[in-house]
């Protein structure tokens, strides 16, 4: 019987069996599929537009001076206000070009005023105040670049 463990043919057949079993095993697990979730970015929508100086309408409520003007959406502008956000920027540097302009977030104070907007589905409404809260205005606010980032959500 201990002729038959110590043959040089069973040591191959039993390094070959081994080989075998360990390359199926290593095929059998490397074959092995990684399920990973796939994640995709919704576009957002950027609009550059100029609100003009004589676009700005006052009205007063008990004192308070509010200057309004509107930017209106376009109808290939897909917003949908109960679901997506919106973000707004002013630029007051006078530049033209997109890029190099210094864009402010509002709601904001700057110079002594308060910027702040309100979304429609239509449109946004800017809105400027003394930034008392109280008061008016020395005169109207001149021509502004406006950014408006228009958030698609996925819901």
């Amino acid at each position: 019987m201990a002729s038959l463990f110590n043959s040089p043919f069973n040591k191959t057949a039993m390094k070959k069996l081994s080989l075998f079993i360990i390359g199926f095993m290593i095929l059998g697990v490397s074959a092995c599929r990684k399920v990973t979730n796939e994640y995709y970015t919704t576009p957002n929508q950027t609009i550059y537009t100029t609100v003009a100086a004589n676009s700005w309408v006052k009205s007063s409520n008990a004192g308070n001076e509010t200057y309004s003007a509107d930017i209106k959406f376009a109808n290939t502008d897909i917003y949908q206000n109960g679901f997506d956000g919106v973000l707004v920027y002013l630029s007051y540097d006078g530049g033209t070009d997109n890029t190099n302009s210094t864009w402010e977030p509002i709601p904001q104070t700057y110079e002594g005023l308060s910027y702040s907007y309100i979304v429609t589905q239509q449109k946004i409404t800017i809105q400027v105040q003394p930034s008392s809260g109280t008061g008016s205005f020395t005169n109207a606010p001149g021509a502004v670049r406006a950014k408006v980032v228009m958030i698609l959500s996925d819901l």
